[in-house]
């Protein structure tokens, strides 16, 4: 991630959340797969909790994300602050998405190769279009703010 698309405070609506470890990918029983899984912030919660939406082996689904209270299930009053993001492999526990919790990304400032043509050469039209199209998401996010 380039450093200025990646957020240490409080994401917004849109960006992106990552998590690390959230299973054996080269299924070698060590913890050294770095970053995993992705999912997109839909909103987030006065208390700080992230409400988020991610793809898991159940199909896509909203979890729950509590940064500063990365190890807790719920809090004093039983409402959830982190869904479990890790299951169970019969060795391990269970993990939560506060601790597996990697860091959040402006989807915006992640740069996207332009498509190319068979010749290998990027498409001029496309480029103008996808230009276009993020002047409009600029604007639109301009005057929400």
């Amino acid at each position: 991630l380039r450093a200025r698309a990646h957020r240490q405070r409080t994401p917004r609506p849109g960006d992106l959340v990552f998590f690390r470890e959230t299973y054996d990918r080269d299924r070698d029983g060590e913890r050294d797969d770095g970053l995993t899984h992705v999912g997109i912030v839909e909103k987030v919660e006065r208390n700080g909790t992230v409400i988020f939406i991610h793809r898991s082996s159940t199909g896509v689904v909203r979890s729950r994300l509590h940064r500063l209270r990365r190890s807790e299930r719920t809090d004093e009053r039983g409402k959830v602050l982190n869904d479990y993001v890790r299951r169970s492999d019969g060795t391990n526990a269970p993990r939560l998405a506060g601790e597996l919790f990697a860091g959040y990304a402006a989807a915006g400032a992640l740069p996207i190769a332009p498509p190319t043509t068979k010749s290998g050469t990027t498409s001029a039209a496309t480029s103008v279009d996808r230009a276009r199209a993020s002047a409009r998401s600029s604007a639109r996010a301009a005057g929400r703010r």
